[in-house]
């Protein structure tokens, strides 16, 4: 018995080795790089109302991404709780809402100004598969911050949902893993059909 384990166990290292290491002289696609500064984003900020402790600034960002899907990729791996539509063509578009709702208490003030840049969007492409997936999110009884996704991705193109994939992944964790983060723009609050 302890025979059959170890064979599949060292089995399972091979496949995971082949999945995380790209072989030598593969490219490696990347999204995109594009950089706004802070102030770019003002207009894409909206504050709530409603505060329980003046320190804290709630509120709501609206960004976007577009590029093209990278060659060789039939399938768009999402998380779970994403809203998906169909855009013809080969243009992956991608709208992000980050959200700071918290009804606790602070120290230090914070505003949604302040999480904005911690949350966001990586990609990383694994066996033609182009995978999607939000960070930076952290949830309480109180509230927390939150990332929601809506992508659009070409039609024709499979479309796979992750539900073990959430918002409340750490970025420096998904670096390590092969994630590339994805260059946000800023977007406009009238553009997000959703709630």
């Amino acid at each position: 018995m302890k025979r059959f384990s170890w064979t599949y166990f060292w089995l399972g290292c091979a496949l995971v080795s082949c999945e995380t290491k790209p072989r030598e002289g593969a490219q490696v696609w990347r999204p995109p790089v594009q950089s706004y500064p802070e102030t770019a984003y003002q207009r894409s900020i909206h504050f709530y109302d409603w505060k329980v402790d003046p320190d804290i600034t709630n509120g709501e960002c609206y960004e976007e991404f577009r590029f093209d899907l990278p060659d060789g990729v039939e399938r768009v791996s999402l998380p779970a709780e994403a809203v998906v539509y169909r855009v013809p063509g080969r243009e992956v578009r991608g709208q992000v809402k980050k959200i700071l709702s918290s009804a606790g208490h602070t120290d230090r003030p914070f505003s949604i100004v302040d999480y904005r840049p911690k949350m966001g969007v990586v990609a990383k492409v694994s066996r033609k598969t182009l995978h999607l997936c939000a960070f930076g999110a952290q949830g309480s009884f109180e509230g927390g911050v939150y990332v929601k996704l809506r992508i659009g991705v070409p039609e024709g193109v499979k479309i796979q949902l992750a539900k073990e994939r959430t918002d409340e992944e750490r970025l420096k964790t998904l670096l390590e893993e092969g994630w590339w983060p994805v260059s946000t723009s800023p977007g406009l609050k009238s553009e997000w059909p959703l709630p």
